[in-house]
């Protein structure tokens, strides 16, 4: 795992930043640098064929089986979206799709044991990195660092707007 983080500046010896970057961008990198790291680590693993999807899609199915309309609804996209990456994650063999006992129109989705096995190898890395994080800034830094991110969404759902995640 690379390390992202800043090392403390010396004041005497390191120049001050000449401009600062957007917050917004700041964020964008960071998670763009985040993914690239998870998808490596994934990749080393032997997850090397996951769609940009996947954690989203997975994280829905683990939670319990649905019907693609249910998965897009849930993901927040439309059913055509939805079936391309389904049909990618059931060709790669992390989900299956079975008949619903209910209504004989209908296939449930679900994750097969390599689609379980990514999902967990995904969640361990997002451990790891946090404690990278925690190991290099502190307990108190990491912890009001989800303070800061977790206030966010809280102040995004106080407000009305809908906060799940989603294929973007």
């Amino acid at each position: 795992m690379v390390n992202h983080l800043p090392k403390k500046r010396n004041p005497r010896t390191a120049p001050e930043p000449k401009e600062e970057v957007d917050f917004g961008i700041l964020l964008a990198l960071a998670y763009s640098a985040f993914v690239d790291e998870l998808r490596a680590a994934l990749a080393a693993e032997g997850f090397d064929d996951l769609h940009g999807s996947f954690g989203y899609v997975a994280r829905a199915l683990h939670e319990r089986e649905r019907s693609l309309r249910e998965l897009a609804d849930e993901l927040r996209m439309t059913s055509p979206g939805a079936l391309k990456i389904v049909d990618d994650m059931e060709a790669h063999g992390y989900l299956t799709r079975e008949d619903d006992r209910t209504d004989r129109r209908a296939k449930r989705l679900r994750l097969t044991a390599r689609g379980e096995a990514a999902l967990a190898a995904a969640r361990a890395f997002h451990k790891r990195f946090e404690a990278q994080i925690r190991s290099r800034s502190g307990a108190q830094a990491t912890r009001v660092l989800r303070e800061v991110l977790g206030g966010i969404l809280e102040e995004r759902e106080s407000s009305g707007a809908h906060v799940a995640l989603r294929a973007i």
